[in-house]
């Protein structure tokens, strides 16, 4: 579908109003699968950041397991000021995710 069918009238009801229960089943899934890929093996990590189309501040974040590279997160952070402490809570919570939800042994993390 293009990006701008969500500006008619007719299917922006229909995003709206929707039970997103399948999309959350599906992500329960491939968490599940990436889950056994990735656990008790070596990964490094890196983010970035940018802005989309509608001019907001995004940071990216990916870890990569042997050779694999895995999308953890994409974080707004317009409202947020654009520091290295800011950057840095933003880097140790996606570690910490990485190490205590998907069980890597992540051994580095680089950012520009």
């Amino acid at each position: 579908m293009a990006w701008l069918a969500v500006e008619i009238p007719y299917w922006r009801a229909i995003f709206q109003n929707r039970n997103f229960r399948v999309l959350d089943e599906q992500v329960g899934d491939l968490l599940e699968e990436m889950k056994l890929k990735v656990q008790d093996r070596y990964g490094t990590g890196q983010c970035d950041g940018w802005k989309n189309v509608s001019k907001t501040s995004i940071i990216g974040t990916m870890i990569n397991v042997e050779y694999t590279p895995y999308l953890l997160n994409a974080v707004d952070v317009s409202a947020k000021p654009k520091t290295a402490v800011e950057l840095l809570k933003l880097v140790e919570a996606e570690i910490n995710y990485a190490v205590e939800v998907l069980k890597i042994i992540v051994v580095a993390w680089c950012t520009d």
